[in-house]
């Protein structure tokens, strides 16, 4: 059964993160642990447990850890085979799928 929504459990130490970049999904991170800064569209904003953010599709976005900070990337249809490659290159941080219950 195909689903539109996939959810990656992320991690990584402090100061990992990808560069800024564009993609043609949306994205949100829901941050379980430590502190995540999320920049989209030039606006940063600094998010500790419990904090979202919402990253909409073709908007130039970044993360980087404060601290360790375990975070969920939840992503629309069409960005999980790319995310889940794309995650371990070189950025310090590492996805993987989310388990269900």
């Amino acid at each position: 059964m195909g689903s539109s929504v996939d959810i990656f459990d992320t991690s990584g130490p402090a100061a990992a993160g990808p560069p800024p970049h564009v993609h043609p999904w949306e994205e949100v991170y829901v941050v379980l642990s430590g502190e995540l800064e999320v920049t989209v569209e030039g606006e940063t904003r600094t998010l500790s447990a419990g904090g979202v953010a919402h990253v909409p599709a073709n908007v130039k976005h970044r993360y980087r850890n404060v601290t360790e900070a375990p975070f969920l990337t939840i992503v629309n249809e069409g960005g999980t085979r790319v995310l889940s490659t794309s995650q371990n290159r070189g950025v310090g941080a590492a996805s993987r799928p989310a388990r269900g219950g």
